[in-house]
């Protein structure tokens, strides 16, 4: 089982935008999930939803080494390339970057 949806609270669901590098859609979902669950809950992957769980120090998002930008109309995605028990992970996270959520322009 992945993260029961009863712990999370979802806070907003934002529009979707087209992730060429991965030839793929991507919905992103602001939600909270309360702070003792990474220490509490055992997680178990969704094979049809999740490729690996893995750890990443935050060292991997804070330099600009292995890290790109492709531009999209709602959001820019952001991938880091993070390699772990001998695996390379390209990891997305999303920004605003000052893009207007209405119009999906600057």
């Amino acid at each position: 089982t992945g993260l029961d949806r009863n712990i999370v609270q979802i806070i907003s669901v934002l529009p979707t935008a087209k992730v060429y590098q991965k030839q793929m859609s991507l919905t992103p979902v602001i939600a909270m999930v309360p702070p003792d669950t990474f220490s509490t809950y055992s997680f178990t992957k969704n094979s049809s939803e999740v490729a690996a769980i893995f750890h990443a120090p935050l060292s991997a998002f804070l330099s600009d080494a292995n890290h790109s930008v492709e531009a999209n109309p709602a959001f820019d995605v952001h991938h880091f390339f993070v390699d772990f028990a001998g695996e390379r992970f390209d990891v997305m996270g999303i920004t605003a970057g000052g893009r207007n959520w209405q119009d999906g322009e600057r």
